[in-house]
């Protein structure tokens, strides 16, 4: 396979004004190793030991999830609104289906499992370590072990469709392969001419892709027809790069670091330039997700929660819009709309499992004698966006 060097101009000695990125309070110092959103407001986190966090607010508070499990958790992977997967140490898979509330085993083993990529809440894959790369087609109840031709760690996955799809990690020749069968028969697409270590993949379509690295001679990567070539370069000496995403076919980031500072690259142009953005960190970046082209997150050692944008809070305030009483409650909870800019509401538990969710066209009066003692979520739905208030059954 042909690989070009990449004609691209990499701009690490200026500072984007394009976000102002600020740490979130995450209420841990483990390393925090994958990051998901689901909505502007609502994320989960996942890291060392086991470390599972969610918040309702946009970053702007977290609480820990129960993960029935001490390993470090690598990874986390959304496939749609309800059913996610995370992996972790001793070959481990936990799924979720209540939008990460809760979380099961689904699958245990010995190999480091890297990353999860899933097409359907059921049929996805996940790849790890020497090689080890498994496809199942029921949820994580089955799993089948797949050769991809290589008996390299594999790092990162993504799937354009149940046919093709691009695993990447260490290797030579096979830093990359590539399959049109669904991981039948793989090829391998990318020649290094050295050792590389591609740590995250990305595709906008079939056609445009990127990989980063965190070791060998290469440290970004790209491709212009679906792998078929690939373009590369160096982004600064002795930066490890970790994670790769993007919001449209344009404007994505990449994160990674030097031992002593966090670095993150944005780019407006579909990779052909990088900017070098203001993080203020001193600790690498693992994983980062791109909510809209205005708000982002990024996550890493020592419990670092990053946050991009501006965060306005609705002008209008809470009492203006609903009366919400009694708090603390205990049997009932009254919602008296005050305001035809709230559309609805979702009540949560502190573990983000939801309990309640409705309309409010007209006040309501919910029976809350089922819940147990403790702290709630409410999510107002309005015309301006998202209000959470924090709520106490005594």
């Amino acid at each position: 396979m042909k690989i070009y060097p990449l004609l691209i101009l990499i701009l690490l000695g200026t500072v984007s004004m394009h976000a102002q990125w600020n740490r979130m309070e995450s209420g841990t110092n483990q390393w925090l190793r994958g990051i998901w959103f689901l909505t502007a407001n609502e994320g989960v986190v996942v890291g060392y030991n086991g470390t599972i966090l969610k918040t309702f607010d946009a970053g702007t508070s977290w609480e820990p999830v129960e993960s029935n499990t001490t390993v470090n958790l690598f990874s986390i992977f959304f496939v749609d609104d309800s059913v996610g997967y995370a992996t972790g140490g001793s070959g481990t898979v936990l799924k979720t289906i209540d939008r990460g509330a809760s979380w099961d085993i689904v699958k245990m083993g010995s190999a480091i499992l890297h990353e999860a990529h899933f097409l359907t809440p059921d049929y996805g894959y996940v790849s790890g370590d020497v090689g080890m790369v498994f496809k199942t087609e029921d949820g994580g109840q089955t799993w089948e072990q797949i050769n991809v031709s290589s008996a390299n760690g594999k790092l990162s996955i993504f799937f354009q469709d149940e046919n093709t799809g691009y695993f990447s990690g260490i290797g030579f020749e096979d830093a990359i392969v590539k399959t049109t069968d669904g991981g039948e028969t793989f090829e391998r697409i990318y020649d290094a001419g050295g050792i590389a270590e591609f740590t995250s993949l990305y595709f906008t379509d079939e056609d445009h892709g990127f990989a980063c690295s965190s070791a060998g001679e290469v440290q970004f990567a790209r491709t212009l027809d679906g792998g078929d070539t690939w373009t590369k370069e160096e982004l600064g000496e002795n930066i490890d790069f970790f994670s790769i995403k993007f919001v449209d076919d344009q404007e994505g980031l990449m994160v990674g670091g030097l031992p002593t500072e966090g670095i993150i690259l944005r780019t407006l142009d579909g990779g052909f330039t990088w900017t070098k953005e203001e993080t203020g960190e001193d600790l690498p970046l693992f994983d980062v997700f791109m909510v809209s082209n205005e708000t982002s997150y990024a996550v890493g050692l020592n419990g670092t929660i990053l946050r991009s944008g501006e965060f306005v809070s609705i002008q209008e305030p809470l009492d203006d819009l609903i009366q919400i009483f009694p708090n603390p409650f205990s049997e009932k909870l009254h919602l008296n709309t005050l305001s035809k800019e709230i559309n609805s509401f979702e009540l949560f538990n502190m573990q983000g499992k939801r309990l309640r969710a409705g309309n409010l066209d007209k006040d309501q009066i919910l029976d809350t004698n089922d819940l147990t003692s403790g702290m709630y979520v409410l999510q107002l739905e309005t015309k301006q966006g998202r209000l959470t208030k924090k709520l106490i059954k005594s």
